[in-house]
């Protein structure tokens, strides 16, 4: 099953997989993931071309880590990108030999804080299981 993500607006995570839910009664511990806001890739993109993709990451810890989890969507193999950060703003490029002339490709971002617990989540919530999907034109 395929399915395309036309969205105009930031998609954010706070609180995804690898989160631990928030606790009264904490004694300041970090307890929460990154908060991830993403607008997603449009459709189509060009094959062979790369596909930068941009997140504003944040979390009162600082962000230790942000990849980009990319395959063709016929693949069961997921590639990644370690994204690079510039204050709260990550960005990684699927390189083009990677854009294949698949019908299209699916992503999606990761991140752990820096915080002692080593909050993690995904964008979106369902990483692997659900993400973002675009197309791909062959001209």
């Amino acid at each position: 099953m395929s399915f395309i993500v036309l969205l105009s607006f930031a998609v954010a995570c706070s609180g995804g997989s690898g989160t631990l839910p928030p606790d009264s009664e904490d004694e300041g511990d970090d307890l929460e993931c990154p908060d991830i806001e993403h607008i997603p890739v449009t459709s189509p993109q060009l094959i062979a071309q790369p596909v930068t993709v941009t997140a504003t990451i944040t979390d009162e810890s600082g962000v230790s880590s942000a990849i980009l989890y990319y395959k063709i969507e016929t693949s069961i193999l997921w590639d990644d990108e370690q994204m690079k950060g510039s204050g709260d703003n990550y960005e990684a490029t699927i390189p083009g030999k990677e854009v294949g002339a698949a019908a299209g490709m699916h992503y999606y971002i990761w991140a752990q804080d820096s915080s002692p617990n080593l909050n993690a989540c995904t964008l979106p919530n369902d990483g692997e299981e659900g993400p973002f999907h675009f197309t791909i034109d062959a001209s």
